[in-house]
């Protein structure tokens, strides 16, 4: 325990790390929120080479509650998603952060839909993991929870996994009620929501094209989240 203590100690002494700030929370009269200005992800910075940090807004007084995120390949999608569960959970055991500033209400779980495995021993493949992460996080998330979705669908069709991704979006908004971050190419579930503004804000992780010729394009990624769907489908 006091090995445990001394290195939250340590980060939290680190250049780049600020204290967060609790908010209280009121069943009744408060909106659960995370506010993170220029956060950083501690284990990819820690690892070497320029980060370049993000801010994220959810829930609170007039945020939206969901982030549908888009944008390419290796763009830093799954990043921000874990970059923004670490604050949080850093906050909530009593750590600074990697961040300008934070504050955030706390949360009494967080659920993620991560990557793509399978427990062929166990009889069960990709997509049966997938949609039982997914249900136990229908199952669980109340309106104080902070839920994160990478891509789900991916692993059936095009047109089923458009279909579950955008039930569970529903659901989330509807029925859970929690903070979500929902990273996805399907660009019709963009279309669905952009209009849904007081609940679900669209953003995209930019990069740089720098030929129109498909055959020699070279794309240059910037890893900065910017508003709206991303231009390119």
């Amino acid at each position: 325990m006091i090995d445990a203590i001394g290195a939250l100690a340590v980060v939290s002494g680190e250049p780049g790390f600020c204290r967060p700030t609790i908010m209280a929370y009121d069943e009744t009269t408060s909106q659960p929120g995370i506010e993170v200005v220029e956060g950083r992800h501690p284990c990819v910075e820690i690892s070497g080479g320029e980060f370049v940090p993000n801010s994220i807004d959810l829930g609170g007084t007039g945020a939206p509650r969901v982030l549908l995120l888009s944008g390419p390949n290796m763009g830093g999608k799954s990043t921000l998603l874990r970059q923004t569960c670490l604050v949080a959970i850093l906050a909530q055991i009593g750590c600074h952060v990697p961040a300008t500033s934070c504050s955030l209400t706390p949360f009494d779980r967080i659920f993620t839909r991560l990557g793509a495995s399978d427990r062929i021993l166990s009889g069960q493949s990709t997509f049966f993991v997938e949609l039982s992460e997914t249900a136990a996080a229908l199952r669980g998330a109340t309106r104080r929870s902070m839920c994160i979705m990478d891509e789900l669908g991916r692993g059936t069709s095009t047109f089923d996994g458009c279909a579950i991704a955008h039930a569970v979006v529903k659901y989330l908004i509807e029925n859970s009620g929690c903070l979500a971050m929902f990273a996805t190419h399907y660009h019709s579930l963009l279309d669905d929501w952009k209009n849904e503004k007081k609940v679900v804000k669209l953003g995209h992780m930019e990069c740089y094209v720098d030929n129109e010729d498909e055959a020699q394009q070279k794309i240059t990624f910037l890893y900065q989240l910017a508003e709206g769907a991303c231009p390119r489908r």
